[in-house]
């Protein structure tokens, strides 16, 4: 007998044969199931807009001329929270009618509330009234930033070079210096496209601002002043400042305590590490002119 007639007549023997359709058969309908495309694929996925009610603040307010460092530290302060959407509008938001829409505006509700504690009161009624946070960002980009004013550019270099320490301590007239860069890089981006002349452009800025630094400085730091100069390569504006931090600290533990100036100064520990027999080793030939 067959395996076919063993199945039509019922034969004991044909079970295994029973088994095997059954499991071929569930086999092919997990296959086809599979293969199947979902049911809305061009449909995306419903974002999902959080909130977030604890404060924020980025150190400082915006009082209208600080805008340029403001506006990075507040754009990554958002950023680091998740919610930087509401203030680039990337994705868009959803659309009114959007099951989604209340959770949006909760979301920008606490966005919006950030931006507003952290300008100071007398800009706030000009904010106030926008609808969204992003309208509050993009209102005060057109006011403060002003990009192409070649008169605000002219006189951020102005300051840069004429800036003095004056009163201030070292780190104040520091972070005045670093103001005013930031604003500058911003106001006047660097539009050269070769990488060679970008890196020639970035090293000439940072020796200008080297100099501008040394400027800046008190007539207390000049032997800080010659010896940076005398530095080959020259340092950074930021390693000379590092330099000019040490030796203050230096001389603040080193303050003799009979009310008596200290003899050298500061910059009297880099004097004497760079030149350790000072009363006889002769001055580096070729470096005189810019020790000063």
């Amino acid at each position: 007998m067959s395996e076919t007639e063993k199945v039509i007549t019922g034969d004991p023997n044909s079970s295994e044969a029973d088994e095997f359709a059954r499991l071929f058969s569930n086999f092919m309908r997990k296959s086809l199931m599979q293969n199947q495309p979902p049911e809305n694929p061009d449909k995306p996925e419903k974002p999902i807009y959080k909130t977030d009610s604890q404060p924020l603040t980025v150190g400082f307010k915006l009082n209208g001329e600080n805008y340029p460092v403001w506006s990075i530290l507040m754009h990554n302060a958002i950023s680091g929270r998740g919610m930087v959407s509401h203030i680039t509008g990337v994705p868009s938001p959803p659309a009114r009618t959007d099951p989604t829409f209340t959770q949006w505006q909760e979301a920008d509700h606490c966005v919006f509330t950030w931006l507003v504690q952290n300008i100071e009161t007398k800009l706030v009624s000009r904010v106030a009234q926008q609808p969204t946070a992003k309208h509050i960002w993009d209102s005060l980009a057109v006011t403060y930033k002003s990009g192409g004013d070649s008169l605000q550019i002219y006189d951020l270099h102005r300051r840069a070079s004429t800036l003095k320490q004056g009163n201030t301590t070292l780190e104040e007239v520091w972070n005045d210096l670093n103001e005013i860069w930031t604003a500058i890089d911003q106001k006047r981006p660097n539009r050269m496209k070769c990488p060679d002349d970008i890196q020639i452009h970035n090293e000439e800025t940072e020796q200008n601002r080297l100099y501008q630094f040394l400027t800046a400085l008190d007539d207390k730091y000049e032997i800080v002043k010659r010896e940076v100069l005398k530095m080959e390569p020259l340092p950074s504006a930021e390693q000379a400042y590092n330099i000019a931090k040490r030796e203050d600290a230096r001389s603040e533990i080193l303050r003799p305590t009979d009310g008596k100036p200290p003899g050298d100064g500061i910059g009297a520990g880099l004097f004497t590490a760079r030149r350790p027999n000072h009363s006889t080793a002769p001055r580096r030939g070729g470096s005189s002119g810019n020790g000063g």
